[in-house]
């Protein structure tokens, strides 16, 4: 029988015989009248066709108009016109794609029908026809979850977050795991950090999200915005701080880190870069940044521990403050960067004897030598705060036998610390003076001896009238003076272990040997560095004898233990 639109259709459908019955006749017959599926023959009955007759129905008319129970009343009804056989998990899984009515009038006919609604709701939302809040609490699972979050879907985020909310008293610690498990899944699929709970916004989470930020950000203002939902706790963590500057794009992150880590970062990096020079640099700021005591020690017993046991070159600690002129120190300090193998830690007056290294008998005994440059006139002040911290300096030098080289200032400085007296003499302004040395024994002797031994064999005519042997059996060389005060001893003093080995033709105090380990020039040796000529040759040779003191002073510190033959 051919269903063509016939009003009578569904008047007469349950007289119609059966073999004059098709699918689109059974269709069109619910389409006109729903309890016309009660009289669908045996033969067509199934599943697909009792939904689609159900489909075209409620696709075609208004079901319900409000009043209470009609739609219970509804579905009950339905079921009646639907053979027990038909009435499976699969037939109640299609009305619930439907929605016709609400999922828990499906669920309550269900379970009248004697269907196993747990299953029947873990079917429906296995295949998507039902969200993750409409499921039960006790039908959840890890699995659950892990599943609709790796598939992007954020409802999942937010029905967890709001089961947190609503359990935070009453989840164990194999539930939290779990939770923080999926939390941090949801964050590596691109869910934000102010959806996720602040208790479970630990620092993998934070680093994980900002990283996927700076990943996609063209500018570094989506990562920052995401900054202020991290926790206090973890921003203060240098963990977190180093898993992000690490990251390519992290270099902005640095800027934004608190002020104490970025000194702890700073000196680990000095440390592994075996650069400890920038590593005490950065141990000045450690007041500054508000630095826990116990924090601060740590990290300055850290530099103690790599200067005591891992450094691989020698620490001179050179005074260096800008407030008094330092043009000649830079230039001292430019040749000791170039010919010396050393970790050259500029250190100020106003660091003081108090500062959390210098204090430190450990470290003092570690340092292989000091540089005292050039600088303002001496004062008689002992007051004065860079005179104090310059004695303090030799105090450390002669109770360690640390090797030192003074430099003008520093020259009149040592001389008066070992008994001299500093008076003002005509100014010796930015010109070169004649040095003789005539102490035989000294080291300054022998280096000019064996200089002009070598050069005499040369055919070089300049380096010859550099370094003269006159008659008196003294040496002659130039060097650079620029100073209006003069070292002298007007008392006797130890010659064995303080020695005049180089005075200007007017009698000033030149150069200076003490104690073995100390050496002092009046004169700039560092003005001619950059210089080819002989006097330049000179002068770097001059200033090798103090650096060659610092590198045997290493050496000696670093021996091996010999261990005696069994």
């Amino acid at each position: 029988m051919n269903s063509r639109d016939n009003s009578y259709l569904s008047d007469f459908f349950k007289y119609i015989p059966d073999i004059f019955i098709n699918k689109d006749t059974c269709m069109e017959a619910a389409y006109h009248k729903l309890e016309n599926i009660r009289y669908i023959p045996t033969a067509l009955q199934n599943t697909e066709l009792y939904l689609k007759c159900i489909k075209k129905y409620t696709d075609a008319h208004k079901l319900f108009d409000g009043i209470s129970g009609e739609k219970e009343h509804f579905i009950s009804n339905l079921l009646d016109a639907i053979p027990d056989k038909i009435q499976t998990e699969k037939l109640f899984l299609g009305l619930i794609e439907l929605k016709l009515v609400e999922l828990s009038v499906i669920i309550t006919a269900a379970h009248n029908h004697n269907i196993n609604t747990d299953d029947l709701l873990r079917s429906a939302f296995d295949e998507s026809l039902i969200k993750i809040y409409e499921l039960p609490n006790h039908l959840h699972s890890y699995e659950i979850y892990k599943k609709g979050i790796e598939e992007g879907d954020s409802d999942f985020t937010h029905y967890l977050s709001q089961y947190v909310k609503k359990n935070k008293n009453k989840m164990d610690a194999k539930i939290r795991q779990e939770i923080q498990a999926l939390f941090t899944l949801a964050v590596k699929n691109g869910e934000r950090l102010q959806d996720i709970p602040e208790e479970f916004r630990n620092e993998e989470i934070s680093v994980i999200c900002i990283l996927n930020k700076l990943k996609k950000a063209q500018f570094y203002h989506e990562w920052l915005y995401e900054i202020q939902f991290i926790p206090d706790s973890v921003k203060n963590s240098e963990s977190f701080w180093l898993s992000l500057i690490s990251h390519p794009g992290g270099f902005y992150c640095f800027k934004y880190m608190p002020d104490d880590l970025k000194v702890r970062h700073s000196i680990r990096e000095a440390l592994k870069n075996n650069c400890i020079s920038s590593a005490i640099k950065n141990i000045r700021v450690l007041d500054d940044a508000n630095l826990d005591e116990t924090l601060k020690k740590d990290i300055i017993d850290a530099v103690k521990d790599y200067v005591k046991t891992e450094r691989q070159k020698p620490i001179i600690l050179m005074l260096y403050y800008p407030e008094d002129g330092v043009t000649y120190t830079d230039m001292l300090l430019s040749h000791m960067e170039k010919k010396c193998d050393a970790d050259i830690v500029l250190i100020s007056p106003e660091d003081g004897e108090n500062h959390p290294l210098l204090s430190d008998p450990d470290f003092m005994r570690s340092v292989d030598g000091i540089i005292l440059p050039g600088g303002p006139n001496v004062p008689n002040n002992p007051h004065d705060l860079r005179k104090r911290f310059e004695t303090f300096l030799l105090d450390e030098s002669v109770k360690n036998n640390t090797p030192v080289l003074g430099i003008c200032r520093g020259h009149q400085l040592i001389g008066e610390y070992f008994g001299g007296t500093i008076k003002d003499v005509p100014y010796h302004n930015n010109h070169p003076i004649m040095i003789q040395v005539k102490a035989k024994d000294s080291e300054m002797r022998k280096l000019l001896e064996k200089k002009y031994n070598k050069w005499q064999q040369e055919e070089n005519t300049q380096k010859k009238d550099e370094l003269q042997k006159i008659p008196t059996n003294v040496m002659r060389y130039h060097s650079h003076c620029n100073h209006r005060q003069g070292l002298f001893f007007l008392q006797p003093r130890d010659k064995n272990n303080i020695k005049i080995v180089g005075r200007a033709t007017d009698g000033t105090i030149e150069a200076m040997e003490i104690n073995n380990h100390i050496i002092t020039y009046q004169h700039h040796h560092e003005f001619y560095q950059n210089r080819i000529k002989p006097e330049g040759k000179l002068a770097k040779a001059l200033l090798k004898t103090f650096t060659n003191k610092v590198q045997n002073n290493y050496n000696d510190k670093n021996k091996p233990l010999v261990t005696a033959k069994t």
